[in-house]
């Protein structure tokens, strides 16, 4: 295998492993070895013609298929496939011979160039669908010809097949997709880094500008959706924030991942060992202003209970019920003050969220939880893009994009406090 590694991904059952590549699908055995290989690419395609590929009258050359994302839909038993040929659009696998495989549809959903993020998993959505089950899309605007401004920033897409990938519900001016507004696309950027579910709401862990006026810092944020929102109503952000003792802000969310904490780090976080946390690998910017969003090698890992991640997000819009901050995100639409609403329960606060214009984000809140931070410097864990993890004859492994072996137990059976039994191994892996 020469081609760069895309995605990676692992059956629960059967332990197949599947890739996603340039230009090439690999499908192997438990035990790794070799079962087959979907070719992608390169065909002939140009960013100026539409996702249905009718354009006579525009020149085409063979373009590399990148894949961007890569998800096994068990309920239906497929591998779907997304790439950047065709202004992104997704191919549907057979899970035991992904060179069987159909286009089902003409939609665009994930990037179309070889650098812009993607997150793409599959998790509940609102119940009124005909399938229980979406498919959540994060996408980086790459403006890349004429038709990007179609593609949502985030959206839930039908797994339907009489409805496959398109956006799961829409309505007269609204549906399950956030736009980000014509003014902002080209000067706010946004990294989508991991996409996870967690009890009725799915999450993105991003990388966006503080502000959309100069000076624009970058900063973490973490994006959450009400499953049950058919207008995404429910659609909240607030910064996520990694912050060392000596008050260095690691600002760049690099890789994350959700799992279960050992028994002393879930004393630490003051939780049991069976509720889950979200690991984050974070980078500083090489600017000291945190200007740009180019990663520095110093980096750290910061541990969040996603029970204090419910529970901050919660605080946060009650904060704007009761009229404090604001709502709306100048990138999507203009802010406004919050207004006070009597509405306190929690329960009548999910049913408010799922009807109401909310949009919030409250800027004078931050993601400060207690978290249990392992400080790394000069580990060159600003490159770690992508977490994905193989556990072959009991012993795990994580991987990075690069498909560097990163020695570290995701469940932190093996990380005590002082981190000191963590630890990175560059060692690369041949195939």
């Amino acid at each position: 295998m020469t081609e760069k590694f895309n995605h990676l991904t692992v059956h629960d059952y059967t332990e197949k492993v599947y890739i996603g590549a340039v230009n090439r699908i690999y499908q192997l055995s438990r035990d790794l070895k070799l079962e087959a290989i979907a070719v992608m690419g390169p065909q002939e395609d140009s960013p100026k013609c539409p996702v249905t590929r009718i354009c006579p009258n525009e020149a085409k050359r063979p373009t590399e298929y990148h894949n961007k994302a890569l998800v096994i839909d068990y309920p239906q038993s497929r591998l779907i496939a997304c790439g950047s040929l065709f202004q992104g659009i997704c191919t549907v696998h057979n899970l035991n011979d992904v060179t069987n495989f159909v286009t089902p549809a003409n939609e665009s959903v994930v990037a179309n160039n070889s650098t812009a993020s993607t997150v793409a998993f599959i998790a509940q959505g609102p119940k009124s669908l005909p399938r229980m089950h979406v498919l959540y899309v994060g996408v980086s605007y790459t403006g890349n010809g004429p038709y990007r401004s179609d593609v949502p920033a985030v959206s839930s897409r039908s797994l339907d097949p009489n409805n496959m990938f398109a956006i799961a519900h829409t309505g007269v001016t609204t549906g399950t997709k956030v736009m980000v507004n014509s003014m902002s696309r080209e000067i706010y950027p946004i990294t989508y880094v991991y996409g996870f579910s967690s009890k009725g709401f799915s999450y993105f862990v991003t990388v966006q500008k503080k502000f959309t006026d100069p000076p624009k810092p970058f900063i973490s944020k973490l994006i959450r959706i009400c499953h049950e929102d058919v207008h995404y109503y429910s659609y909240t952000e607030v910064p996520l924030v990694c912050r060392a003792p000596d008050g260095t802000d690691y600002n760049l969310a690099q890789a994350a991942y959700v799992g279960r904490p050992g028994s002393e780090l879930a004393v630490s976080l003051g939780i049991a060992a069976q509720d889950d946390v979200l690991f984050v690998v974070f980078a500083k910017s090489k600017d000291e202003s945190d200007i740009y969003n180019k990663p520095s090698p110093n980096s750290a890992l910061c541990v969040y209970a996603l029970s204090a991640v419910h529970r901050k997000f919660t605080q946060n819009i009650q904060h704007c019920f009761n009229g404090f901050g604001d709502r709306g995100l100048d990138f999507i639409n203009p802010s406004q003050n919050c207004m006070v609403t009597a509405l306190l329960k929690s329960v009548s606060l999910r049913r408010y969220m799922t009807t109401s214009k909310i949009k919030a984000v409250l800027t004078i809140c931050e993601l400060l939880l207690s978290m249990k931070l392992f400080h790394w410097i000069s580990l060159h864990l600003a490159k770690v893009v992508g977490i994905c993890t193989v556990i072959s004859n009991n012993d795990e492994r994580t991987f990075t994009k690069n498909y560097d072996v990163l020695e570290w137990c995701l469940q932190l059976k093996k990380i005590r406090q002082d981190a000191a039994s963590a630890f990175i191994s560059s060692c690369s892996i041949g195939c």
